[in-house]
């Protein structure tokens, strides 16, 4: 390797992120130095059921989908809008990166803390709990984005498991109160009253 070589590696300015353990639904990058300072003709690799998503004072700007891209005005439209660039992208400018897993995420557990009281046209008034696991996925990555991240300002997967648990509880608070299914035949009417309870959270999700 020659000394051109050397000076050029030294300047290669590569952004991505890895998930090794697959656990991770949003991850906001960070250089080694602690900067977020994008250089012209950076290279954004972005891995496959993953989006990269730049956010510029809090507004969002660009999204990125798999594959590797060289970045300039041109493939950052938005962030161009935002006067991101006042020197013609001769100066690095200052942008956060998230990256977005857009895979299936399973095996995440719901369940109600205190019963719910159902009134039962044979049993009368009853008190049933209910538990069980659920999976999610984004599909929308910009409303994602704008609901758990600019209006919520959630960002860590814990949170974002918890927020959507208890929105399934709620929605299984409600299916239940409203069902004339009574408790004796709720068994028989589980897989039906599954789709109810999962429509409902969708509903909710949106």
């Amino acid at each position: 390797m020659g000394i051109l070589d050397v000076i050029k590696g030294q300047f290669l300015d590569v952004i991505e992120y890895e998930d090794i353990s697959n656990k991770i639904l949003l991850y906001k990058y960070v250089r080694p130095d602690g900067s977020n300072e994008i250089k012209q003709g950076a290279q954004l690799i972005v891995r496959e059921s993953q989006k990269a998503v730049f956010l510029k004072s809090g507004t969002l700007a660009d999204i990125f989908d798999a594959g590797t891209h060289t970045l300039s005005t041109n493939n950052l439209p938005v962030l161009s809008k935002l006067g991101a660039f006042p020197f013609g992208f001769i100066s690095p400018i200052i942008s956060d990166i998230f990256f977005v897993s857009t895979r299936q995420f399973i095996d995440n557990e719901w369940g109600t803390k205190n019963p719910i009281i159902k009134r039962d046209a044979e049993l009368n008034m009853m008190r049933i709990k209910a538990f069980g696991k659920f999976a999610f996925r984004v599909i929308d990555v910009e409303k994602f984005m704008k609901e758990f991240v600019g209006t919520k300002g959630i960002i860590l997967t814990f949170e974002i498991i918890q927020y959507l648990s208890s929105m399934i509880t709620e929605a299984f608070a409600v299916t239940a109160g409203s069902s004339d299914i009574s408790i004796l035949d709720l068994a028989s009417e589980y897989r039906s009253f599954s789709e109810v309870v999962q429509i409902e959270a969708n509903k909710r999700a949106q």
